[in-house]
């Protein structure tokens, strides 16, 4: 009896296990299945990362069924993909909960105020890139055509004679106060004050030939005397280089902060403030990062550079856009290879004399502006009073704010003995009042002085 009763349960576990078995097989088959949809998703993402030989236009192995050491190692990583997915299942939707209450809790700081004292500011693209005009290839040849009859070239013009280039799509600004008004109660800036010049370089400096002979009537960096057209053309013609618009803010009052590297700002705080700004200049040195993002904000909209003053590798912001000033020869040749990205080699060819020089930074093409060699000579003529050997990068990056912006702040502008030289730095030097090389320093503190005096811009000032 005891036996017929073990035959009986032997047999009803060999069945038990017979069901588990085939069960299994269709939990297995199932899979298989799921995993073949997610193998043929995840092909083309797998192919860029394993290359699979080709022979006759086909593909020799992998995916059309003829198995190899490659195709066999995808289909692994793809099962791995899958299992990492399904146990990080629950994960996912910890995470997803997470950045749904990180996306309220910024919604409720946005409102309320950071702890941190973050700017809650809206962003403002610096470059209108709905409104890049098409770049034809090859069209260089087009661009340095020369018309059968040339318009006469000017002689001996004196630089501050010389008419200015007007800017076609200049649009006056709708904000109660700008500059047009202030021209109207100071008659200190009402005597310089050119509305709607042109400030940044375009094709038809090059191949309009009315255009070219005025930009070519000086020498650098207010005009293209003695420089070779065809660089002016490789420049213009790059297709890297889009040369968007700045974009308009017609509907509202542009706020803009110039931040200078002046030791002023050391221990200022000034960092939520600068940040508050709708457009946000830079130059130089222009460290946001650590500590002083607390002093300086960390928020640029444009850096403006030549090659002996660029620290590109310091803008940290993503949208930042860049504006280039030339102010000699060897500086188109070192834009000119910028733009083609080519950021390996320091020697350039200079009309056909090899010169050794500062490696470009490398930085996106598209996010350039290159700046009007009439802009150039308007600020050093206007308002430099022709001292010196032309405008630093930080008086052409504080005109170039007033001449787009409608109310302007700079910090860290003119130098101070009570604070270091530099906020990022702790050294005090005595700085002379007599010109150094191209700095007239004394000439451009008294100039900040009067544009604040004036009502033009604010010059930002502490006394501790």
């Amino acid at each position: 009896m005891f036996a017929k009763i073990c035959r009986v349960s032997r047999t009803s576990l060999l069945v038990l296990v017979a069901l588990v078995a085939l069960y299994a097989v269709f939990l297995i088959a199932g899979n298989f299945h799921n995993s073949l949809s997610i193998r043929t998703s995840w092909k083309d993402r797998l192919d860029s990362f394993v290359d699979v030989p080709q022979k006759d236009g086909k593909e020799e192995s992998g995916w059309n069924g003829v198995d190899n050491g490659k195709s066999r190692l995808r289909e692994i990583e793809v099962l791995l993909r899958e299992l990492n997915e399904k146990f990080n299942l629950k994960s996912q939707s910890s995470d997803n909960k997470n950045n749904t209450d990180d996306a309220r809790t910024k919604s409720r700081v946005d409102k309320e105020g950071s702890d941190k004292d973050e700017p809650a500011t809206d962003l403002i693209l610096p470059l209108d890139f709905s409104k890049v005009p098409t770049k034809t290839p090859g069209n260089l040849t087009v661009l340095l055509e020369r018309p059968d009859i040339l318009p006469a070239q000017p002689h001996g013009v004196p630089m501050d004679k010389m008419s200015y280039m007007v800017d076609l799509n200049y649009k006056a600004s709708n904000c109660p106060k700008t500059l047009g008004t202030i021209a109207r109660y100071s008659s200190w800036f009402k005597e310089r004050f050119k509305p709607g010049l042109k400030m940044y370089l375009d094709e038809k400096d090059i191949y309009n030939f009315d255009n070219y002979f005025k930009i070519s009537h000086y020498g650098m960096p207010f005009g293209y005397a003695a420089v070779d057209r065809n660089i002016l053309g490789l420049i213009m013609n790059n297709a890297n280089f889009s040369n968007a618009p700045i974009t308009e803010l017609s509907d509202k009052c542009v706020r803009c902060a110039v931040v200078g590297c002046g030791g002023i700002l050391n221990g200022s705080n000034a960092g939520q403030e600068i940040d508050s700004h709708d457009f946000v200049f830079r130059v130089n040195r222009a460290v946001t990062t650590g500590r002083f993002a607390q002093d300086v904000g960390r928020k640029t909209s444009f850096y403006e550079f030549f090659p002996e003053s660029q620290h590109v590798s310091t803008v940290q912001d993503p949208n930042a856009a860049y504006l280039f000033t030339p102010f000699k020869k060897i500086d188109l040749y070192y834009a000119e290879s910028m733009l083609r990205r080519d950021v390996s080699s320091r020697d350039f060819n200079v009309e056909g004399e090899m010169k050794n020089f500062f490696r470009p930074p490398i930085l996106d093409p598209s996010r350039v502006k290159i700046t009007h060699p009439d802009f150039f000579r308007y600020v050093f003529t206007h308002f430099m009073d022709l001292k010196g050997y032309r405008p630093t990068t930080g008086a052409l990056v504080v005109f170039t704010a007033i001449y787009m912006c409608d109310e302007v702040t700079i910090y860290g502008f003119g130098y101070d003995p009570r604070f270091t030289v530099h906020y990022y730095d702790n050294q005090f030097i005595k700085v002379s009042d007599e010109p150094t090389g191209a700095h007239d320093i004394d000439n451009e503190k008294k100039l900040w002085d009067k544009l604040h005096t004036e009502g033009v811009i604010k010059l930002f000032k502490r006394d501790f």
